[in-house]
């Protein structure tokens, strides 16, 4: 056991031996009982790891010291221990008890009340049977005097007043026996109800009374006589956090106050008083060993010669990209680096040889289909495709430290925390888009200027200290501009017309043209700063379709993001002040026309509306996080 230590007297990390883990019947615990407290708190999205500071006594030689009070849902394998100069970690062991306690006073009390419903409840499977007798004599006699009213009838000697007398009597019997079996399987259905509940109240304090005691048991080397302390490391679940996010924006001085909480799960079992938190968005690395490389072996198979440049299907390992465009190309780019982001992941928790080969593979794998699309794509279509699939996929790996101590009870309820506050400078402006609605809807864009990464999250809106609504930030790192919306605002509204179309042939051709008129009122006695948006249809490469834009009585955004993300899909921006009071006849208008021209054989699709929506949600967040 000697050489699990360095014995240079340097400070070391020292990897422990986790024995075993057992579930002792009670007695007592062998060992010095030590001493502990929580110093700090690592929490990731899904558990947590916890360091404890743990007391070493003073002297010198072996010692075995007990850490108790761990809680319900630690990892006991997760368990390990740093020793120090004056200290060697011989082994770790972690240990379950079962600690027995005295039967209470409320267990007696119970057992004599579940006795007594117990009686009740024989008592009135007693009357019941008592009144089914009752009710089978009634049959009886009925049985009895019906044949003996039809012999007397036959003999012309029936006596009526008898037989009404007794018909009344086994009917009156019958209603009283029944109303009487009712009510004792009504209070049947309370008593067996009553003994479960007082039953399951003796098995929850009998349960109670067991208690599973939770220790690490120490073995440690002392080289010094001076005390000292040891720092025991856990791993626990049952626990996690999500961002959550304040926006507070103000319009006269053109800012926005950002405030970032963690909203925190916190069941444990134990509870983390003045500890120093840590928030994390990796995942704790218990595999010691990376994923291994595998050969990559690339054969020819039969088929049409492969284009230069062209991009590819989706063949496998020996298939080709040679049909896809670009926004397909970029989706399996995009797909392809998640899964190895995934297999990445998998490799991480992997900490025996099985699971490391089997994260290794399917990461080999992945890679594998990725360099076949390079093979087969070439730079120019993958160039493209990463542009489409928004540049590539990262595991954002992110902590935050927390300025003071917190505290944090184990309980089932979400507790918040404030994760920092910063003030930051927005562009405040309107946007309005009336070919999809007639509201216009305040937006802000804003850098981050926090010094730190924003991850995605709800976000509840305050504008001038009123709330506004909800909405999702986007992740967001130090110095990205992002876009944050503000609601809408009720003193501008927005029109979109048509003004003309005109159909003509032109040769072989059918020519379209088309006439807008875009107005947008503004009933506030301010000017407003607006981005007025509309649309014109695209096309792929390969539909032969000229579309001109004849006119405009404004001329487009030069915003350089809208002219590189947005201009070259047939979104029309213009960045236009509305004067105060602008309403009726004196709205603020602007008019535009566009031609289409194409062969009069064909007639005019929407096309794939599901390959459209996937593109458009890309674009989208992009835009809202660029």
């Amino acid at each position: 056991m000697r050489t699990l230590c360095t014995g240079s007297g340097r400070y070391a990390v020292i990897a422990v031996l986790f024995l075993v883990m057992l579930a002792v019947p009670g007695g007592p615990a062998s060992g010095q009982e030590a001493r502990s407290e929580i110093a700090e708190v690592t929490l990731y999205r899904d558990q947590a790891q916890v360091v404890r500071s743990v007391e070493v006594p003073a002297g010198q030689g072996p010692i075995e010291l007990v850490v108790t009070g761990l809680p319900e849902q630690i990892v006991g394998s997760s368990l390990f221990a740093e020793g120090g100069e004056q200290v060697d970690v011989r082994a770790v062991r972690f240990r379950q008890r079962v600690v027995g306690q005295e039967p209470r006073e409320e267990i007696r009390e119970l057992d004599e009340q579940i006795l007594a419903k117990s009686e009740e409840i024989e008592a009135n499977t007693a009357m019941q049977q008592l009144v089914q007798s009752h009710l089978s004599y009634l049959n009886k006699l009925e049985g009895f005097v019906a044949p003996t009213a039809t012999t007397e009838l036959s003999q012309g000697v029936l006596d009526a007043e008898q037989l009404r007398e007794t018909t009344q009597f086994i009917f009156e019997e019958r209603a009283e026996a029944t109303r009487q079996m009712l009510t004792l399987r009504s209070e049947a259905r309370v008593l067996q109800r009553d003994l479960g509940t007082l039953q399951q109240q003796r098995n929850q304090i009998a349960g109670r009374s067991q208690n599973v005691v939770r220790e690490a048991v120490l073995f440690l080397d002392r080289r010094d006589a001076n005390a000292t302390t040891v720092r025991l490391t856990y791993q626990v679940g049952h626990c996690g956090w999500s961002p959550s996010y304040n926006v507070r924006g103000d319009l006269e001085q053109g800012t926005v106050r950002l405030e970032y909480n963690a909203m925190i799960r916190q069941m444990t079992g134990e509870d983390w008083e003045g500890v120093t938190l840590t928030l994390s968005t990796a995942t704790p690395m218990i595999s010691a060993a990376g994923p291994a490389m595998a050969a990559f072996p690339v054969s020819l198979v039969p088929g049409a010669p492969q284009r230069a440049g062209a991009a590819g299907g989706r063949g496998g390992m020996n298939g080709a990209f040679a049909d896809a465009d670009a926004a397909d190309l970029g989706r399996e780019y995009n797909q392809l680096q998640q899964m190895q982001l995934d297999a990445a992941l998998s490799n991480s928790n992997a900490v025996n040889l099985a699971d490391n080969l089997d994260a290794s593979w399917r990461g080999n794998e992945f890679a594998a289909r990725r360099q076949v699309l390079e093979l087969s794509a070439g730079l120019a279509a993958i160039e493209q495709a990463e542009h489409v699939a928004g540049g590539p996929v990262r595991g954002v790996s992110i902590s935050y430290v927390l300025d003071a101590p917190v505290t944090l009870q184990s309980r089932s309820d979400q507790q918040m925390t404030r994760v920092m506050q910063s003030e930051m400078d927005g562009e405040f402006y309107h946007v309005a888009s009336p070919v999809l609605t007639s509201f216009v809807y305040r937006e802000a864009e804003i850098e981050n200027s926090s010094g730190r990464d924003l991850l995605n999250g709800p976000v509840s809106v305050y504008l001038d200290g009123r709330f506004v609504g909800r909405t999702e930030m986007v992740s967001v790192t130090r110095g990205q501009k992002f876009v944050v919306g503000f609601g809408a605002d009720p003193q501008l509204h927005t029109k979109r017309e048509l003004v003309s179309r005109d159909e003509d042939a032109q040769g072989g051709n059918t020519l379209l043209a088309f006439e807008y008129r875009l107005s947008i009122e503004n009933y506030s006695n301010t000017p407003a700063q607006v981005r007025l948006m509309d649309r014109i249809p695209t096309f792929r490469n390969g539909d032969d379709v000229k579309v001109t834009i004849a006119d405009m009585s404004e001329e487009l955004s030069e915003d350089p993001g809208y002219q590189r993300l947005m201009r070259p899909d047939g979104i029309l921006r213009w960045d236009t002040t509305v004067p105060a009071g602008a309403s009726g006849e004196s709205a603020h208008v602007v008019s535009y026309a566009f031609n289409l021209e194409f062969d009069r054989n064909f007639v005019l699709s929407t096309g794939d509306m599901e390959k459209l929506r996937t593109e458009f949600e890309e674009q989208e967040r992009n835009r809202r996080g660029r």
